[in-house]
């Protein structure tokens, strides 16, 4: 049997809950090959915390569209994790032209197990008292790499950034 969890998991990228990126061009299923060298690199994690969760193709009628989903777990202590996701959706043409949007999302996810209610309160006052100034540390570097993963990717795909 399981032991019961507090979990807490704030949006790393509060209010608009996630970056969108449009890309109409050369080459747009460019993503699927950089994205998990790039969270590799960014994240500064092994491939053990790098997931391909779908890539989809369809391959009927002239343009061929697909759809892809990655994940990148960054582990920041025993119970705190910040989980970046990569949707992108796209299409291209036989001359490896067309489009693809690109959302990139993250949370900051905290778990605590506790076995008895004792255990419980004793959580729940150390979090409010103590670990919630660190997981704001931890969510203030976590925002600054979901803004990295954003800045690769426009430059992977040569869109200039605004100034």
């Amino acid at each position: 049997m399981s032991k019961p969890k507090l979990v807490i998991v704030d949006e790393l990228l509060a209010p608009e809950e996630e970056i969108h990126i449009s890309f109409n061009g050369k080459n747009p299923f460019l993503i699927a090959s950089i994205i998990l060298p790039l969270m590799r690199e960014i994240l500064k994690v092994s491939s053990t915390n790098l997931f391909e969760e779908d890539i989809r193709w369809d391959i009927l009628g002239e343009n061929k569209t697909f759809y892809g989903v990655w994940r990148g777990e960054h582990p920041e202590d025993k119970w705190t994790k910040a989980v970046y996701k990569v949707i992108a959706q796209g299409g291209v043409n036989k001359e490896k032209e067309g489009w693809v949007d690109i959302r990139i999302k993250g949370w900051l996810r905290t778990e605590f197990e506790w076995g008895n209610q004792m255990t419980r309160s004793w959580w729940w006052l150390y979090n409010y008292t103590f670990y919630w100034k660190q997981r704001r540390m931890y969510m203030d570097y976590d925002i600054d790499l979901a803004l990295k993963i954003k800045e690769e990717i426009l430059a992977a795909y040569d869109i200039l950034r605004e100034e």
